[in-house]
């Protein structure tokens, strides 16, 4: 049996060539959407004392604390590969996001680049894509969840893997879940595996 690791800001070396990053990665929301995500996410009704501030507040320190671990990974530990797991998802490409809602949104004459601006995603999607822990060569593998939406594809900038397999709700299973769905990251590095 393998060692369970609660990843809460946590960092966990699998090797010395390669770790594990982990947190929520709460969403940010923002100040246009604040009041329609409050009555159409759950969490606001549901959960005691959490707000939108609460909310923006947790994801502020989950993205201070990647960032600040992913820029010195790659400061003082160069050769050291990252693999980050976060329950939010931290990107907007479509291949990450369900096709269907970007179908709806077009249909209602909503540009896609718009899309998400437009719309209720804010809870469950932040686009991280000006930031080091996105942009970091060091970081290998990003997986997530949340959405509702499976992926598997290489971001066409940072080359990184980009995964998602999540099985849904227990009535509600997603067919492209993949209960046997194992992902593999080459501990060596290109130098290393060419001497």
């Amino acid at each position: 049996m393998g060692r369970f690791i609660f990843l809460d800001q946590t960092r966990f070396d699998l090797t010395d060539l390669m770790t594990v990053l982990g947190c929520t990665l709460f969403s940010r929301i923002s100040n246009e959407q604040r009041e329609s995500v409050a009555l159409f996410c759950s969490d606001f009704s549901e959960i005691e004392d959490w707000t939108v501030d609460a909310h923006n507040s947790a994801h502020q320190s989950d993205i201070s604390w990647l960032n600040s671990q992913v820029e010195n990974i790659a400061r003082h530990e160069p050769h050291c590969k990252i693999v980050v797991f976060t329950y939010h998802s931290p990107t907007m490409l479509e291949a990450a996001n369900d096709p269907r809602q970007l179908q709806d949104w077009l249909e209602e004459g909503i540009d896609a680049s718009e899309a998400w601006t437009q719309t209720n995603i804010t809870p469950f999607v932040t686009d991280l894509s000006d930031q080091i822990c996105w942009t970091s060569a060091n970081v290998r593998l990003w997986a997530f969840g949340h959405t509702h939406f499976n992926c598997d594809f290489e971001d066409p900038e940072t080359k990184k893997r980009v995964v998602a397999n999540q099985k849904g709700y227990r009535r509600s299973e997603l067919e492209t879940f993949d209960a046997s769905k194992v992902v593999k990251v080459e501990t060596l590095l290109d130098s290393e595996a060419k001497a």
